[in-house]
């Protein structure tokens, strides 16, 4: 059973090779971009502690809504409040709401990590992923949480809409097919510019319509490389964190069967076997609820089956404790497994993400650096216009941390909009097709310099040639 399974999977590597190849170039750039920034996975894993710390508060509040009763006189018995029911239906879109907050959050996080690797400079916090951290939870939460909600709602409508649609005669499946691909499009690219919006809020420090606008500016003639990059790149790491996930799963229930010198895996006949991997196999695509019904159960199934002395006195209770500790066991290492390799890959795609954005801005901006010639031109080649590299075109100028005032790119921490270094008004600068990132003013320029655009503290400033493109 396993080797058809295997060899199904290699047919759809074969069938799929170009776009598994792509993929795993650009992964590659985005693991080379993490190994030079650790703290960003350090920020990123206290940012997953929060999140699983909120999870479980919100599992204990749903829980807790059904121990609240009320005396009902009328009847003379205990009734569920009115109240209590309708605050599950907040709890319902409220999850989903949080679930992006802290998606968002890794995804500024990762942002500024990641761009503060990608545009060097010697002012920029010794740890920019904490400052990313820091500004995800003050100036750009109200961008983080208008992103969640409109997100994290239309995805709710859209679960309940297919819900609904799941119970529709066998004969409309064709009309369920139809909705389950229009309704996953339409959140992929809702997910998709939420994500650049914040990269480029991350970058410009400005507020949500600004950021998404000056984001736009910038993918907007290559959305359809960002939309494949984004999804190819989700796609594949995503199926591969659930394999490998069901694979170590699987070889965890073997394992525990050796163990236990009983064996359950091998000893089911084929026409069983396949039914319980395929059930194994939804358990574990919904990690968050297999771990939490196995905690809630598994004192009971000892109960269960030994009854309440916990004694297994004849051979079948013995047989059936072994067989529910190999499929207990195995369930719970292989969503633990997935929920750490999903993690993993949730800040690999924000790392694609943002990589692709600075090389966008680069693109537009005629700047390159030699260091990533071979490491992100090359490999990001097919996704420029006539297969053109920053480092092809005649205007193109090396990016400079610190130099010329004309010239200089920089990136001290925090996304920032300035004015010219000549004192002029931001209006009157010729617009680039990127962000307008402009130089650092002089430190003695008169506060009147900056026009009526508002310049926050510390946000992380990307400048821009003299000539734009």
């Amino acid at each position: 059973m396993l080797l058809v399974g295997a060899a199904i999977e290699l047919v759809f590597m074969a069938l799929c090779w170009r776009s598994i190849n792509r993929a795993a170039e650009v992964i590659s750039v985005a693991s080379a971009g993490l190994k030079a920034t650790p703290t960003v996975i350090g920020v990123s894993v206290l940012v997953e502690g929060l999140y699983v710390g909120y999870t479980v508060l919100w599992i204990v509040f749903v829980i807790a809504t059904f121990n609240v009763k009320e005396v009902n006189e009328a009847s003379c018995r205990l009734d569920e409040p009115g109240w209590v029911a309708a605050s599950r239906w907040i709890y319902g879109p409220m999850f989903f709401i949080f679930t992006y907050v802290f998606l968002n959050i890794k995804t500024v996080v990762c942002a500024v990590g990641i761009g503060a690797w990608y545009f060097p400079d010697s002012d920029a916090p010794m740890v920019p992923a904490f400052k990313g951290l820091q500004w995800a939870c003050t100036s750009s939460s109200g961008a983080i949480m208008f992103a969640s909600l409109f997100v994290g709602i239309v995805r709710y409508v859209i679960n309940r809409i297919t819900d609904l649609m799941n119970w529709l005669p066998i004969c409309l499946s064709p009309l369920t097919c139809l909705w389950s691909c229009i309704a996953g499009c339409l959140l992929s690219i809702l997910e998709m510019f939420s994500k650049f919006m914040l990269i480029g809020q991350a970058f410009c420090g400005e507020a949500f319509c600004g950021s998404a606008r000056r984001s736009f500016n910038v993918v907007k003639d290559r959305l359809g490389d960002a939309f494949i990059t984004d999804s190819i790149g989700e796609n594949v790491v995503t199926m591969s964190t659930y394999i490998f996930s069901l694979g170590l799963g699987i070889a965890s229930w073997a394992w525990l069967d050796s163990a236990q010198d009983y064996q359950t895996l091998t000893a089911m006949p084929w026409y069983i076997l396949i039914p319980v991997l395929l059930l194994y196999a939804y358990f574990i695509s919904i990690p968050a609820l297999t771990i939490t019904l196995l905690a809630w159960l598994a004192p009971w199934f000892h109960v269960w089956t030994c009854g309440s002395d916990g004694v297994c006195s004849s051979d079948w209770q013995v047989d059936a404790q072994h067989s529910i500790n190999s499929v207990t066991g195995a369930l719970f290492i292989g969503a633990v497994c997935y929920c750490l390799f999903n993690f993993i890959g949730e800040i690999v795609l924000s790392t694609i993400d943002t990589i692709f954005f600075c090389f966008a801005i680069e693109y537009d901006n005629d700047i390159y650096q030699t260091r990533f010639k071979t490491q992100v031109y090359e490999v990001l080649r097919e996704d420029c216009p006539d297969n053109m590299i920053p480092m092809d075109g005649g205007l193109s100028q090396p990016y400079s941390p610190k130099g010329d005032a004309a010239t200089a790119t920089t990136v001290t921490g925090s996304p920032q909009l300035v004015v010219s270094s000549n004192g002029g008004d931001i209006n009157h600068l010729p617009a680039p097709s990127a962000p307008s990132m402009y130089n650092r003013p002089p430190p003695n320029a008169p506060a009147n310099t900056t026009g009526s655009t508002p310049i926050p503290a510390d946000q992380a400033m990307i400048g821009r040639p003299t000539t734009p493109r």
